[in-house]
């Protein structure tokens, strides 16, 4: 009989020993059970820790955001007022650790009421008064949270001068080198002595008497006399002698393939790309008696002799306009491109050659302005213009030719076949000069704005 029957038989028998396997499989069991336990309760922390990871990884994501939320926010002000600032001074940065450690206590340091939010988190914007910098300190999930990541991002404002309209304040100006020769001389129609010459590059002149003010060089050693102080004296800024600049005051335009367009102020058929010229879309008009040939790939424009504002684009301008010897004058602004405008001399292309006995004077609307060239001003013989002329390269006026305005030639630079190569004033020249002009081209003024720079993160 089994002990299993023998337990039945009476409740006060003893339970019999257990054998060493039987044993052997409860420990077992008891081991593995111990072990799920140990295995379910790693999992559990590791998943919590994983958690907690996962939502610091979120809450440095946001903390981001926010900041640049806050970054926007201080763009906006500066914007509607360059003097923003938030009452900060900062102290000098030695390297990005410091400036960012500055910057997180200058954003802790604000009251709870300067404190901007949004649904991820909440940002300081920091303004010094003494740095050209905006920052903004984004916390997430708050600046007061426990567990908050704090990312921190700023803007550089860079300060770059105000361009503004040149002013021409010489009666001849040039960039490169000038040669004041024979009986040239200047006129200051406002009796203030004020018709001065002025290279930036040499200077060769025997009569210095002849120049109703000063004559001066940038290189070329002279001697002071008069109220006059000696040379070398400082280059004057020269802008770049851009025709397109004036593009817009075009009343006829005429193309490189022999045809003219309404420009952007023609009465009738204006341009209606106004922002470029020569385009399939614009109107035909008369060319105002204009003609025109072809030479070595150039297109060539004799002058008719009717008033307005002739934009010449890719070309250049050869023949007589008016007559000095009778007294017929026509009333025309010339503006010549050249076909690489935009400041190149690469190709052969853009001046203005003047007759003899020629008499211009510039189009009433164009404020005093008669030729703008993107090449050579070169007269031919004896002529007459009322009104300024400006030259991305050189000017030449040789015989006896007349002009009442101030003349430029930025000299940019000088084409091998062009048809001057060095300024020059001789012969019985006369240049008489109305006082200083306004032009639109542009320089940098005295004034500076600052704007937007690089974007980055401490």
């Amino acid at each position: 009989m089994t002990w299993f029957r023998r337990i039945r038989r009476g409740r006060g028998q003893p339970m019999p020993p257990r054998s060493g396997e039987e044993g052997a499989a409860l420990a077992i069991v008891m081991l593995l059970g111990l072990t799920l336990v140990l295995v379910a309760v790693g999992v559990s922390a590791r998943g919590v820790r994983e958690l907690g990871s996962v939502a610091s990884d979120a809450h440095w994501q946001q903390a981001l955001y926010v900041a640049e939320s806050g970054l926007d926010e201080g763009m906006r002000a500066f914007q509607a007022d360059p003097d923003f600032a938030t009452g900060e001074v900062a102290p000098v940065f030695t390297d990005p650790t410091a400036e960012r450690a500055w910057v997180v206590s200058a954003a802790y340091a604000r009251a709870v009421g300067q404190v901007g939010s949004t649904p991820e988190g909440e940002y300081v914007v920091v303004k010094p008064s003494n740095v050209d910098a905006i920052y903004a300190v984004g916390f997430a999930p708050g600046r007061d949270a426990a567990q908050r990541r704090v990312r921190v991002v700023m803007v550089q404002l860079e300060r770059e001068r105000v361009p503004v309209p040149w002013q021409v304040e010489f009666a001849f100006l040039t960039g490169g080198k000038l040669r004041f020769w024979g009986n040239a001389k200047t006129i200051d129609l406002t009796g203030e002595n004020g018709a001065s010459i002025h290279a930036n590059g040499a200077l060769e002149i025997n009569r210095p008497d002849n120049v109703d003010g000063c004559a001066s060089s940038s290189t070329t050693p002279l001697a002071a006399y008069g109220a006059c102080p000696a040379s070398p004296r400082p280059p004057v800024a020269i802008p770049s002698i851009d025709p397109r600049i004036l593009y817009p005051y075009a009343t006829v335009v005429l193309c490189p393939n022999g045809r003219a367009y309404g420009g952007p102020t023609h009465g009738t058929l204006p341009d209606p790309t106004p922002g470029t010229a020569c385009d399939a879309s614009d109107h035909e008009v008369s060319s105002g008696g204009w003609t025109s040939f072809l030479s070595g790939g150039v297109r060539i424009w004799r002058p008719g002799s009717t008033s307005g504002v002739y934009y010449v684009a890719g070309g250049t301008v050869d023949g007589k306009i008016g007559d000095d010897k009778s007294g017929t004058k026509v009333g025309a602004t010339i503006i010549i491109e050249s076909l690489d405008a935009g400041g190149g001399c690469g190709s052969n292309s853009g001046h203005f050659y003047l007759s003899d006995n020629s008499y211009l004077e510039a189009d009433p609307s164009m404020s005093g302005i008669a030729v703008v060239a993107g090449g050579d001003i070169y007269y031919r013989g004896g002529a007459t213009v009322v009104g300024a002329q400006l030259a991305h390269e050189q000017v030449d006026f040789k015989g006896n030719p007349v002009s009442a305005g101030v003349l430029v030639a930025e000299a940019a630079c000088d084409h091998p076949s062009s048809p001057v190569h060095s300024s020059v004033m001789s012969g019985n020249y006369t240049l008489r000069y109305p006082g200083p002009l306004w032009t639109l081209f542009p320089v940098l003024g005295e004034g500076e704005n600052l704007t937007f720079g690089s974007w980055d993160e401490l």
